[in-house]
């Protein structure tokens, strides 16, 4: 009978009759048959179901077993990995040892025990040797962000090999490569470089697919200033971590603190479109230290207190005498930071971060950028990584306004980690339940308001 009710089972699980499955499983343990055979149909049952807290068991249960092979050993280190029981996991492969199909399990070790401990030389050295093989990488998490930590030609060789070997792994690294990012945000950054030069019928036509959030960006792009429209040229955006504009004829700088992705939602030509349009001048900040520019800004200085300096030398040159600070998502914690440190008229997030210790992120459940945060806990302290203090110091001398995705629980977080310090106006965008929250604000006259430093007089509110 056990051969017949396991080749049921398996039958079952193939047609997807999991109850059907489950119940042949059952009689065989409550007859005490078939021992370790059973026990892998039923980690395979519980598979199925997604059950994962019992799968795991039953793997840690025929692991364990005399009769073991191998197999069950793999199976089982496989789940200790996607469950980040990183040594556990190398106490398995450790009687694996010198099995070719071992190796890139103990690689994805290496990835996510880089990812947990900030190293990132160790995530490098990790996904160089997975994409050298020819067996599919577990679930690599936060690759993206992990990815744009590397120098380019690693980032994009990469991600351009992931892309073409494991099809089913696109996903992970949409937006990053030189096969060209084709996703749906390479689509968007490539609209609104279209909407910039003044060719807004292309731009429209790219983003004609019917989505909630191509349909809201079109509209926003009609918004931005065309080409005659603007009283100074344009920035060319050659990449570079430090961009200054043309000086604008009026005496305004707005400082622009990009995020993780090294724009600031939409590619800074079109921010600077509306600065070039208002006769402002502008000056554009990547971090590509990922640092969040708690260390400062390396292609400046090597300190933050020297990057102060070095803005400030660059916002005088341009003949500032009012200040504005602008960041989004990661960029939030520099705009805030150097924009009161040198004492801005005004500073406007989109979706900002405000805290990065990582009992703050865990509290909020934010995922991103962990390996950064990681890293940065090593070397800088908890005021540096947090400007709630800073932001209390102040004392409303620096209006302070962030806007945020009412449905973003934990862009809603960051913002309200700042509620009730003074200058502070938190402006939650309803119905909005995702991280880019740009558009939006053009939308709403957020953005143009704050560019004529006019926010006081624009009713804040849903």
């Amino acid at each position: 009978m056990v051969p017949v009710l396991l080749a049921e089972a398996g039958e079952h699980i193939a047609a997807g009759r999991l109850a059907a499955a489950d119940a042949a499983v059952s009689t065989l343990e409550q007859k005490g048959w078939g021992g370790i055979k059973t026990l892998r149909m039923r980690a395979n049952v519980q598979k199925r179901l997604s059950q994962k807290a019992e799968h795991g068991e039953t793997l840690k249960r025929v692991a364990e077993d005399r009769n073991s092979t191998p197999s069950d050993l793999f199976r089982w280190a496989v789940h200790l990995i996607e469950t980040n029981h990183l040594d556990a996991a190398r106490g398995v492969m450790a009687s694996l040892r010198g099995r070719e199909d071992c190796r890139h399990l103990l690689l994805n070790i290496d990835y996510r025990d880089g990812l947990h401990s900030g190293n990132i030389e160790l995530v490098r050295s990790a996904l160089l040797g997975l994409v050298e093989l020819d067996v599919t990488p577990l679930h690599l998490p936060e690759l993206r962000l992990a990815l744009r930590e590397l120098a380019p030609w690693e980032r994009n060789t990469i991600a351009d090999t992931i892309r073409e070997k494991w099809p089913q792994m696109a996903a992970q690294v949409e937006g990053i490569g030189s096969i060209g990012a084709q996703g749906k945000t390479g689509v968007q950054q490539r609209a609104a470089e279209l909407a910039t030069a003044g060719q807004l019928a292309e731009s429209e036509a790219l983003l004609g697919t019917g989505r909630e959030t191509d349909e809201e960006l079109r509209r926003a792009l009609r918004l931005v200033p065309p080409p005659e429209a603007r009283v100074r040229t344009l920035i060319e955006d050659n990449g570079d971590n430090v961009i200054v504009s043309a000086r604008g004829t009026s005496d305004t700088t707005l400082l622009v603190f990009t995020g993780l992705a090294d724009q600031a939602m939409v590619p800074i030509g079109c921010i600077d479109a509306f600065c070039a349009a208002a006769g402002h001048s502008a000056v554009y900040l990547r971090d590509r230290s990922r640092s969040l520019f708690v260390g400062g800004v390396p292609d400046l200085a090597l300190d933050y207190s020297s990057s102060l300096d070095a803005i400030g030398r660059i916002v005088e040159e341009l003949g500032t005498r009012r200040l504005l600070s602008f960041g989004s998502s990661a960029g939030g914690l520099g705009a805030i930071r150097y924009g009161l440190d040198l004492s801005a008229s005004g500073v406007l997030c989109a979706s900002g971060a405000t805290c990065a210790h990582e009992a703050f992120l865990d509290r909020h459940a934010d995922q991103r950028g962990r390996v950064v945060v990681r890293r940065l806990q090593r070397s800088f302290g908890r005021a540096e990584l947090d400007v709630y203090d800073q932001v209390a110091a102040n004392c409303g001398r620096t209006q302070i306004v962030m806007c945020y995705g009412d449905g973003s629980e934990s862009d809603a977080a960051h913002a309200k980690h700042l509620d009730g310090l003074p200058g502070v106006t938190l402006h939650p965008l309803a119905g909005l339940g995702r991280h880019g929250s740009f558009a939006r604000m053009v939308l709403d006259g957020i953005f143009a308001a704050f560019i004529a430093d006019d926010l006081r007089s624009t009713p804040l509110v849903p």
